[in-house]
């Protein structure tokens, strides 16, 4: 029996840290970027998306010109759901590949925002965790992490569904406010009340 749980949040609010986390504690976990990144290395993936969404992107051969891709969508919302028609129903076959019996925890940085592929896909879950941060702190982490100004950080993270809707949405929320030793405690508390549910 599988017990599937979506590992979600804003951006730069430290997913990856809690998958991390949950990983080390001897759970499967499966990291959506991860395969995306894979994907961005095959070379029959590579030309089937050039041909999808035109040569433009590519500065030479099959090299995905990444920053313009992701500045035109943010401009752009018909390409959006172009790109997303295209990737987001491969890579959720591969999640689905990668499941196994047991626990399986499932970082999708967008699953909010592109839930009807998920949806389409037949993977079932038994909850979705939303990692929230207060917004300045997350700013500034998105303005480090990506070189960008303030007003372009706010930019990318108000394009996305309201933090609101999305802790409403969800059934555990963990809070990375603090350092990483308090962002532990946060997830073994959530990883505990998962267990209890489950038992």
């Amino acid at each position: 029996m599988q017990n599937n749980y979506v590992l979600t949040g804003s951006i730069a609010s430290g997913k990856s840290s809690v998958l991390k986390i949950i990983c080390e504690e001897g759970y499967n976990t499966i990291s959506a970027d991860e395969i995306v990144t894979e994907l961005y290395g095959d070379e029959d993936f590579l030309r089937d998306y050039k041909n999808f969404i035109g040569k433009e992107y590519f500065t030479e051969g099959l090299k995905l010109d990444k920053y313009k891709l992701r500045d035109d969508i943010f401009r752009d919302s018909a390409l959006k759901e172009r790109v997303e028609s295209f990737v987001h129903p491969k890579v959720y076959k591969k999640i689905k590949e990668s499941l196994k019996s047991g626990y399986d925890f499932i970082e999708i940085p967008l699953f909010f925002e592109a839930q009807k592929y998920f949806l389409e896909s037949g993977i079932e879950i038994k909850g979705v965790i939303f990692v929230n941060i207060d917004k300045n702190l997350q700013v500034s982490r998105l303005m480090n992490r990506n070189k960008i100004t303030k007003e372009e950080a706010e930019s990318m993270i108000d394009s996305r569904i309201s933090i609101d809707d999305k802790i409403s949405s969800s059934d555990y929320i963990i809070n990375n406010n603090s350092n990483f030793d308090d962002l532990k405690k946060e997830v073994l508390k959530t990883l505990e009340k998962i267990n209890e549910k489950a038992n």
